[in-house]
């Protein structure tokens, strides 16, 4: 927001100046007076990830080796992309 607001009290417009794109891709980002592009992270399914990680390591009760685990992403194209 505070993105949009700068550019445009510049007298720049999004997005025939300068593209924007967001992360997270919250559940307003198509009201916006410029739709905002988000990078969508499945914040569903991160949270479900953490609980089930949370949950053996609580069975555990010794621990457990750190692990990384990748969830993907998904562009989300909206008008303050495109040109």
């Amino acid at each position: 927001m505070g993105a949009f607001r700068a550019i445009f009290e510049a007298g720049l417009h999004v997005p025939k100046d300068i593209a924007v794109i967001g992360c997270g891709n919250v559940h307003y980002d198509d009201l916006l007076r410029v739709p905002l592009s988000s990078l969508d992270q499945d914040a569903a399914g991160l949270g479900e990830s953490v609980a089930r990680l949370a949950l053996n390591i609580i069975k555990k009760k010794n621990g457990s080796r750190p692990m990384s685990i990748l969830l993907p992403a998904r562009l989300v194209v909206r008008t303050s992309t495109q040109r």
